[in-house]
């Protein structure tokens, strides 16, 4: 998935930016295991990249214990030759 910046609690008071991980499927409020939830230092190098991650569900928290960029490669500009026969 890719990591996000979102509004948690929208409308409510506990109403706060939070991390999320976001695929075509779902969108999954994260923590990073053992980082202060408001300063979240493990996830913020990962904001806005696909990435791989490992860890547990608890509550409605996914606590993430690896987290890893895949880097994405592209083919663009890339211009392949069709052969005449």
């Amino acid at each position: 998935g890719i990591i996000i910046q979102d509004t948690f609690g929208k409308g409510t008071k506990s109403e706060h930016q939070s991390f999320f991980i976001k695929n075509d499927n779902i969108k999954q409020v994260i923590k990073f295991e053992g980082d202060n939830p408001f300063e979240n230092k493990h996830l913020k190098p990962f904001l806005d990249k696909k990435v791989k991650v490992d860890g547990v569900m608890n509550d409605y928290i996914f606590t993430i214990t690896k987290i890893e960029e895949i880097k994405v490669t592209s083919m663009s500009g890339t211009i392949l030759k069709r052969s005449r026969s």
